[in-house]
């Protein structure tokens, strides 16, 4: 199985996540007789940060790669490439001028920047993880890759009305679909002619009805992470399930029962064939 590792960001505290990352999951990818890895570290420089949301503020220091990482710098093009969100958003709900959003479509835009230098479809599937997040739980990763054949693999932990996704592994062809999430939205809200409730252009929303779109399933399982800030400060994820959301409990206990229920009759299948 040929697997592409993306690492991807603009390089917030960066270099501090490394040990952590050569030592733990990169260390048992590289020990996997199973499976041909290629490293790629996907990066935007940004000089100085001033976010609202998160609180940060201050200068990002050039992050360093990995000697086994390709290092892949992505320049936004000077052609704007957002849109007007306000035509389509009924409100700026983190009060920072859309940057939020603006954020998102960076993220996409480098990921197809990524395809367009990268032959992507000659991986089986894709490892994609942030840059500026610890991860400090998973299981067997060999299973998880294992199941990213035909599962987006993630945490059943912190969906948020989507899906996690600052950490997940799938097959090549959803990694295709999920960078042109953003585009989907703004031509769903053309076609029904009217704004919509920001929540449905949240990375996590975006996600979640990409990969339904794609008629995959998701397989949710105990995954671990805490973001690093600028400074460097920990922020915890809440690793929480939002039981009041009844939506996303529906969607989380569907996809784990499915996707056990499937994996049982895989096995069975593959006994026969055996």
């Amino acid at each position: 199985m040929k697997v592409a590792v993306i690492r991807h960001g603009i390089g917030r505290e960066a270099n501090r996540i490394i040990p952590f990352l050569e030592n733990g999951l990169y260390k048992e990818l590289k020990e996997s007789i199973d499976n041909d890895f290629d490293f790629y570290y996907l990066y935007r420089k940004v000089d100085k940060l001033n976010s609202t949301r998160t609180k940060e503020h201050g200068i990002v220091k050039t992050p360093d790669s990995l000697d086994f990482e390709t290092r892949i710098e992505v320049k936004l093009p000077e052609k704007d490439i957002y849109i007007d969100f306000s035509s389509i958003v009924k409100f700026d709900i983190y009060k920072d001028n859309y940057n939020s959003f603006k954020n998102l479509f960076n993220q996409n835009y480098m990921f197809k920047e990524f395809i367009k230098i990268v032959n992507i479809k000659k991986y089986d599937s894709v490892i994609i993880l942030r840059d500026d997040i610890l991860i400090t739980k998973y299981p067997n990763i060999n299973k998880l890759l294992s199941y990213s054949k035909k599962f987006y693999v993630t945490s059943y932990l912190d969906w948020e009305g989507g899906v996690f996704e600052r950490f997940f592994i799938c097959p090549t062809n959803l990694f295709i679909d999920l960078s042109n999430k953003s585009e989907a939205l703004v031509k769903k809200s053309m076609a029904l002619g009217e704004k919509l409730h920001p929540f449905y252009l949240s990375g996590e929303w975006l996600s979640y009805a990409t990969v339904k779109k794609s008629n995959l399933k998701i397989w949710p399982c105990n995954i671990k992470t805490i973001r690093v800030r600028l400074g460097p400060k920990l922020y915890n994820e809440r690793h929480r399930i939002r039981f009041h959301d009844l939506r996303e409990l529906k969607n989380l206990i569907y996809n784990y029962i499915y996707s056990r229920l499937l994996r049982y009759f895989y096995l069975i299948i593959l006994r026969k064939e055996i």
